[in-house]
């Protein structure tokens, strides 16, 4: 009785192992490299040139922000000896100003939900579902049921037939 048992156990697990393999072999995946369609797509390219040029603007505004308290210290290094107490408090107190105001405008335009930040937000989203779009396209018409991306390094390998990538900048060409 228990050989018959074990026996219906092995056969049972061999019908749901060839199950799986089956199943799997029938699975259809392929996969993308975001990093180059985002870098071919010219829609994305123009989004990371606006990005750049603000950037570049808040960068000059820094860096006339921090020239304004270098010179403020030079003068009062200058000056300090001639200076009452009082004056030299107010001084102190203007350059520890200026220089609370450069932190904060670097927190609010490079911070981590900074100016710079929800512009970039703002520019990719409609280009990210544009492509997921497209990637969502092309996997229902060539009937792919799992398509990675191999950027995060979630892939350590995958046959080069499977990679869609260039499909889907030629369709986002195509638009």
């Amino acid at each position: 009785m228990k050989w018959i048992h074990c026996f219906a156990v092995v056969a049972l697990l061999a019908g749901v192992s060839s199950w799986k393999i089956a199943s799997a072999k029938d699975t259809k995946i392929g996969y993308i490299n975001s990093q180059q369609i985002m870098a071919d797509f010219s829609e994305s390219q123009e989004a990371q040139k606006k990005l750049e040029k603000e950037e570049g603007e808040y960068s000059k505004k820094a860096d006339s922000l921090k020239t304004e308290i270098e010179k403020l210290r030079d003068l009062y290094e200058k000056q300090s000896a001639m200076m009452t107490d009082e004056k030299k408090k107010d001084k102190e107190t203007e350059i520890l100003t200026k220089m609370d105001a450069l932190k904060k405008f670097q927190q609010d335009t490079w911070g981590p939900e900074g100016k710079l930040y929800q512009r970039n937000s703002e520019l990719t989203k409609p280009i990210l579902d544009k492509v997921n779009g497209i990637i969502k396209k092309v996997g229902e018409q060539d009937g792919y049921d799992i398509i990675f991306d191999v950027v995060p390094g979630g892939v350590v390998y995958a046959k080069p037939s499977d990679d869609l990538t260039s499909r889907i900048i030629e369709e986002l060409s195509k638009k």
